[in-house]
């Protein structure tokens, strides 16, 4: 009998629009021919992908398009389910002729419904037997390694040292199991002594995985017991060196060895990237303001994976007219207004300024229409209510003042009335807003307040960017509570940048910036998503100073000096 490790097999995967093939479509499905002593280079040559036609007026969920990438614009080379399988069957045949194909999946309880389904409409075989005997990979790693926190394709490969992209497509998950399947081979004939296929399918039919058992984590507890009670950023990384993670701390022992309690109710993202993480990489730095500036960096430097925040991905800046209702990529005289985070939130707020200018006439209210964030966007007679409701509420600065001044001023009145909100809360109250909308659709109500939520947003933007503009040439100095008591941390910004860092005694005056007397075009064309961001977090840094109650300076010029004060009114708006 042929051992496991020199068995011819077909690895495959599955993406659908759906878990239940009654109520959903196959979007793509991808194989290999290999077997477990093949590289992946091998598995590579022989994998094969693809997309399968739809059903007319078939819809793929937001959900789906965000996890696979695929959207309505990819179809157009997308085939007929019945020739994919005819290719697949062939596939098949080619590794088992005669008899059912030893088929690797890693969740056989998605991918087995399925194939069972494009088989019964497809297929034109007479006896009407399933060509595939399906050997799934999770099932053997619930046996095989019952203390992992996650047995996801995701995680089971990293924990084997292979990343898998993001996105998720069949050829990235039919190469993911093929590492999965060879490591599992490996491991069940050293552990169990399985070494045939008939062997594996009575273990499996006379064993049961663990469904709860306790966290065995693979990283080695000396690496994390080892860390210093110091401030600094730490990078978790697979076997392989990837790194997945990158987080600050004021104690890189408290923070990383908190991962590993058994008290810690994590997210399953987190216990995911915990099933991978092998290997630690630690940065000390000077203070926990320091390790933030750090992290943001490095997030920057290396997107991992499980980093949500910071990442680049794409991101832009953006910069507006004086009136506010033309934005660009980049600053001039004519868009001096930034940098902005978001060019999406601007497509609502010229159409407020048209409003007010020109009334609630139709074309407007059309076009509003488009821009509200919700698969189905209210009705123009629930926009133009809710533009008077917004006008009732606040007719007192609408209608006294010019159109771009009268927003500005509703915003800095709605941010005042929120004081106690950041801009994180700013965003949540939004979401509950779609939530709502999802389940009871629009009134002119949660028009009015949507309305509200985007101009509190975007002044508030307005303000910050003002802000990151003159803290980008800046001098700082704060107390650390790593150092000694009389001692400070001083650190000087060039272009948003850290160029100098030291410690200082209490008396040491804080130097001036020496760009301080930069403009601000030029200052805005100094700007990148990685300068804005680390300007961002530098506020955070500092709000969170000010709030302890340390000592806290920033000298903006010879003549511009904020103390603790200060800049607790300063940032309240920022």
């Amino acid at each position: 009998m042929t051992s496991l490790a020199d068995l011819n097999v077909l690895v495959l995967d599955c993406q659908a629009t759906g878990p239940n093939p009654r109520r959903h479509h196959l979007l793509e499905i991808g194989w290999a021919r290999t077997c477990a002593r093949d590289s992946q280079e091998a598995v590579r040559s022989t994998l094969q992908a693809f997309l399968l036609r739809l059903p007319e007026k078939t819809v793929i969920s937001g959900r789906v398009r965000r996890m696979t990438g695929i959207g309505s614009k990819d179809f157009g080379q997308a085939f007929e389910p019945h020739s994919v399988w005819e290719k697949l069957a062939e596939a098949a045949c080619s590794v088992r002729c005669g008899r059912p194909c030893p088929t690797v999946v890693h969740f056989a309880r998605f991918e087995e419904p399925f194939l069972r389904h494009l088989f019964c409409q497809n297929s034109s075989s007479s006896n009407g037997n399933f060509p595939f005997r399906i050997i799934c990979t999770h099932e053997i790693a619930k046996r095989l390694l019952p203390h992992l926190p996650r047995r996801g394709l995701r995680a089971v490969a990293g924990y084997f040292g292979s990343s898998v992209p993001e996105l998720r497509r069949s050829s990235h998950h039919v190469a993911a199991t093929a590492v999965i399947w060879r490591s599992l081979v490996e491991l069940l004939e050293s552990e169990c002594g399985i070494r045939d296929l008939e062997a594996l399918s009575n273990w499996l039919a006379g064993t049961e995985g663990a469904s709860k058992c306790g966290r065995d984590y693979p990283m080695d507890s000396s690496l994390r017991l080892a860390l210093p009670d110091k401030p600094g950023i730490y990078r978790m990384l697979r076997s392989s060196g990837d790194v997945l993670y990158v987080g600050k701390a004021g104690s890189l022992k408290r923070r990383v060895n908190s991962y590993f309690q058994k008290s810690s109710g994590h997210a399953e993202r987190t216990l995911e990237m915990l099933t991978q993480a092998r290997l630690l990489d630690v940065t000390e730095t000077g203070s926990a303001l320091e390790a933030a500036l750090l992290e943001c960096d490095e997030i920057k430097r290396l997107s991992p994976p499980y980093n949500v925040a910071l990442r680049r991905r794409g991101r832009k800046l953006w910069y507006c007219s004086r009136d506010l209702l033309e934005v660009t990529a980049q600053p001039d005289e004519a868009h001096p207004v930034g940098p902005l985070p978001d060019r999406r939130e601007w497509k609502l707020l010229p159409r407020l300024i048209e409003l007010l200018e020109k009334g609630h006439g139709g074309p407007i209210a059309s076009s509003l229409i488009r821009d509200f964030p919700s698969r189905e966007p209210p009705a123009e007679e629930i926009v133009r209510e809710g533009w008077e409701t917004l006008r009732a509420r606040h007719a007192g600065l609408l209608d006294q003042q010019s159109s771009p001044r009268a927003l500005l001023c509703l915003g800095a009145l709605l941010w005042r009335q929120r004081a106690d909100r950041l801009e994180a809360s700013s965003a949540d109250e939004k979401s509950s807003v779609e939530d709502r909308t999802r389940e009871e659709g629009w009134t002119p109500e949660q028009v009015a307040g949507w309305m509200e939520i985007t101009i509190l947003c975007t002044t508030h933007w307005m303000r910050r960017a003002r802000w990151l503009c003159l803290l980008s040439e800046a001098a700082l100095v704060w107390e650390s509570p790593h150092a000694a008591e009389s001692v400070r941390v001083v650190v000087v910004l060039e272009s948003g940048e850290v160029v100098a860092r030291r410690n200082a005694p209490p008396e040491t005056e804080v130097p001036s910036p020496a760009g301080f007397r930069t403009p601000r075009l030029l200052r805005q064309r100094n700007f990148d998503v990685q300068t804005y961001d680390r300007l961002t977090v530098l506020t955070t840094e500092l709000r969170r100073l000010v709030a302890q109650g340390r000592h806290v300076e920033v000298r903006l010029s010879p003549t511009i000096r904020l103390d603790r004060r200060k800049l607790a009114g300063v940032l309240g708006w920022v």
